[in-house]
């Protein structure tokens, strides 16, 4: 297996939207302005960082990931946005190797954890997580915040 890491500046925009689009599966919108301003922060790696696996020529996956302050540490735990593997290049370890950069990343930065989280139907990535990682107690609670207030 020839894989490589990259940072997300090293894939064409196209390249990465196609990848994009199958992790968000529908929930966001083809055309949203929130793709290219993503693509661009993540390219930026300076509040976003972002990584694709490359297999054998073909990208296959990503990391995005950010830094954020705690008031439980005095360095900035990592937290794994989105992680992806095309169904294809599954079952290869791709998650692994993308998490283990990430994870150089922030040992670099001095950061005490790295944290995500998965939806609890997604047995396989799951699976992995069990593997490498502890998890939590906590329960994730989301309130959109209604528009103009």
């Amino acid at each position: 297996m020839t894989l490589e890491i990259v940072p997300t500046r090293a894939v064409a925009f196209d390249t990465w939207l196609e990848l994009w689009l199958a992790y968000v599966d529908g929930q966001i919108t083809p055309d949203a302005p929130l793709h290219a301003a993503t693509y661009e922060c993540l390219c930026a790696q300076a509040s976003l960082h972002g990584i694709v696996a490359i297999d054998q020529g073909q990208p296959c996956g990503f990391a995005h990931y950010y830094f954020h302050p705690s008031t439980w540490a005095l360095t900035q735990p990592c937290y794994v946005q989105d992680l992806y593997v095309s169904p294809a290049a599954r079952g290869r370890q791709l998650g692994m190797r993308l998490l283990d950069e990430v994870q150089t990343h922030a040992a670099q930065k001095g950061s005490p954890v790295v944290h995500w989280n998965t939806r609890a139907d997604n047995l396989p990535a799951r699976a992995l997580y069990d593997r490498i990682a502890t998890a939590s107690d906590r329960v994730i609670y989301l309130r959109p915040v209604p528009a103009g207030t």
